[in-house]
């Protein structure tokens, strides 16, 4: 899987903060997170802004809240794995460990 943090999407990502999350003063904050505008700079060292308030998907990459909010979003594929008892399908153990996992199989 590459590029993680660019592929949430903000509303299916607002729905898995707004679960263990119900006071309305500690979520606000933490839904405008994924809207913070990202200034990065090229090769020659020419500035351009990506993010902001019209993105839709994905999450500040290097942020305080990135892992954060990608260990929330992974939860929901986590879940799957389990339920759907995929181990004993394919044979394989899912790791996962801070904002990152991995497949283990023959």
């Amino acid at each position: 899987m590459s590029k993680y943090f660019d592929k949430p999407p903000h509303q299916e990502l607002m729905q898995c903060l707004a679960r263990p999350i119900v006071h309305r003063d500690v979520l606000r904050p933490i839904q405008m997170w994924p809207k913070a505008p990202i200034e990065e700079r090229d090769e020659k060292g020419n500035r351009r802004m990506t993010g902001g308030r019209k993105s839709s998907c994905g999450t500040p990459q290097g942020g305080i809240a990135s892992p954060m909010l990608a260990n929330l979003y992974m939860n929901r594929f986590l879940k799957y794995w389990r339920i759907t008892e995929r181990r004993e399908y394919f044979h394989a153990d899912l790791v996962s460990y801070a904002d990152n996992f991995v497949i283990l199989s023959r």
